[in-house]
């Protein structure tokens, strides 16, 4: 697939304080001809069930097996008059069952289970970004700067195994709603030409050359995945929480009654009530504004150069990545069957405080 992107930014920059700049800038893009898979073999949407109630019709009628017109049997010259494809089929289970269920044979490449066609051009991402950002030069030891991107990502895509082209336009989750990000950069004010400790002595010494760093970062959990056909009889904009809760406590243990979302905002949780094979999907994908556990990061340095004999110096850094040691937690469950339905019982262990020691000696 040759993907096009076509890209567009306008921007102005001010000045509006002494070494201090403001930049605010409207970016976009439009993205066409990107990669999507269909299904070949697929069920024709007409034999597919319909309705937010659990319906077996269709599924008893489509699971139901049928003498199989492929069968290997029915075909006894085929050993001696073509041993090479006569083997092949006798390898795959589709040729050597007697029987076979009735949506295979009401399938295009009955033989062939879950056959993609892949990179099929018929994808569109449309992204609108507002960026600004407030850059403060370096003055007085300090340096500086701050980032807010605003952001608005949908793309189009397939619902059910029969679409031929996509029939959905939802929420990337490639672009967040919003990210702050955040860093600056200090040279402590002490020793020769600082404002403070230039005398000599111990204590300049001692306090002299060090820098300080910080970068901070926040963004939006991801949209949650509902990839499972469920039911709901409810209102969408219910099942968000306004404060949700984490069911993983402290010490281990689990309490149940603590919910990410809603969830007796409407879903239909009996196992025996959800929908059946072959019928069509009603809940959407994504929710707005049901998403995951959101990122922050402060991550922090410290150094300083120190000099040795005639030109030489040694550089000492302390990295610290996740200075808070904030925990980032998994996504909730999402099968409204399950017991912990909803709830948050796990946390990612990839985002850890950690402490890098640094020592450099340039020769």
């Amino acid at each position: 697939v040759h993907s096009r992107v076509q890209r567009w930014r306008l921007g102005v920059q001010r000045e509006i304080a002494a070494r201090t700049v403001l930049d605010i800038a409207y970016s976009g893009s439009y993205a066409d001809r990107q990669g999507i898979q269909i299904r070949e073999d697929y069920l024709p949407e007409e034999f597919w069930s319909t309705g937010n109630v659990r319906d077996n019709t269709a599924n008893t009628f489509l699971t139901g097996n049928v003498p199989n017109p492929f069968y290997i049997g029915n075909y006894p010259g085929l050993q001696a008059s073509n041993p090479e494809l006569y083997q092949s089929m006798a390898g795959n289970t589709f040729f050597t069952s007697q029987t076979v269920q009735r949506q295979r044979l009401l399938r295009e490449f009955p033989h062939m289970n879950n056959l993609q066609l892949r990179d099929v051009p018929l994808g569109i991402v449309k992204s609108h970004s507002l960026e600004i950002v407030l850059t403060r030069r370096y003055s007085n030891g300090l340096s500086g700067n701050m980032a807010l991107a605003m952001n608005h990502v949908k793309s189009n895509r397939t619902v059910h195994e029969f679409d031929r082209a996509p029939t959905l336009w939802e929420t990337n989750n490639n672009g967040r709603p919003w990210r702050l990000t955040a860093a600056a950069v200090y040279e402590l004010p002490f020793g020769p030409g600082k404002p403070f400790l230039s005398e000599g002595g111990v204590l300049m010494n001692i306090a002299r050359g060090w820098t300080i760093g910080a970068t901070y970062e926040y963004q939006p959990g991801a949209l949650l995945q509902w990839n499972q056909n469920i039911f709901f009889n409810g209102n969408l904009a219910d099942i968000a929480k306004k404060n949700p809760e984490i069911a993983i406590l402290p010490d281990g243990t689990f309490d149940p009654t603590k919910t990410w979302f809603n969830t007796d905002a409407g879903f239909v949780l009996a196992t025996a009530d959800q929908p059946a094979g072959f019928q069509k999907r009603t809940f959407p994908f994504t929710v707005d504004g049901v998403r995951g556990f959101n990122v922050s990061y402060l991550n922090a340095n410290i150094g300083r150069t120190f000099e040795l004999t005639g030109r030489r110096t040694i550089q000492f850094r302390v990295d610290m990545q996740n200075l808070l040691n904030r925990q980032h937690y998994g996504n909730p469950t999402l099968d409204p069957t399950s017991t912990n339905f909803g709830q948050v019982r796990a946390v990612t262990n990839g985002v850890m405080r950690f402490f890098t020691f640094n020592l450099r000696l340039p020769f």
